[in-house]
């Protein structure tokens, strides 16, 4: 198995799971600040998440609460 066949990619309503129950709307916002990873396109109108980018976000959230 290549490394490209174990990325795992998840929608939008996953990745606000993901992330807390988080909206849409907080979702982009994060997004287009640079809080949480953008999104890959992989159709028309259809983007995807790497798991492991929002899972690294998270972890990196954590610990920046730990050092505030």
């Amino acid at each position: 198995m290549s490394t490209l066949d174990s990325i795992e990619l998840i929608d939008r309503e996953e990745t606000c799971h993901e992330l807390g129950k988080i909206s849409t709307a907080t979702l982009y916002r994060g997004v287009a600040s640079g809080r949480f990873p953008r999104p890959i396109n992989v159709g028309p109108n259809t983007v995807r998440w790497v798991l492991a980018e929002i899972r690294a976000c998270k972890i990196a959230m954590m610990n920046s609460r730990a050092a505030s």
